[in-house]
């Protein structure tokens, strides 16, 4: 594409900060609590962070989807329905969070 203002998604805003890994959960939590947000999408380059990061939103009481490329077909399209029913409460103002590996963009 030619012109840039064609890939601009309004009303989306993209954050990043560069951090250690071992700083990394924290500033999420950070980040998760002080912003106000309807949906939030995480990209993480391994499935075993994504998997991780999964556990701890959940133990933080952040609902979460943790979708990746090592999924079996059957689960893949469940968690994608899962997904699609937490898109039609983010229509109420529900807050919906889900975490993807890059590897599994269809």
């Amino acid at each position: 594409m030619d012109d840039d203002t064609k890939l601009t998604l309004h009303g989306l805003q993209q954050y990043y900060i560069r951090l250690s890994e071992g700083e990394k959960n924290r500033k999420l939590n950070d980040l998760l609590d002080a912003l106000e947000f309807n949906q939030v999408v995480i990209f993480v380059s391994k499935v075993a962070r994504a998997k991780e990061l999964n556990k701890l939103l959940e133990d933080c009481n952040f609902p979460s989807i943790c979708i990746y490329a090592g999924l079996k077909q059957e689960e893949r399209i469940e968690r994608f329905k899962q997904f699609k029913v937490l898109l039609l409460l983010l229509f109420h103002k529900m807050p919906i969070y889900s975490i993807d590996d890059k590897s599994s963009l269809i």
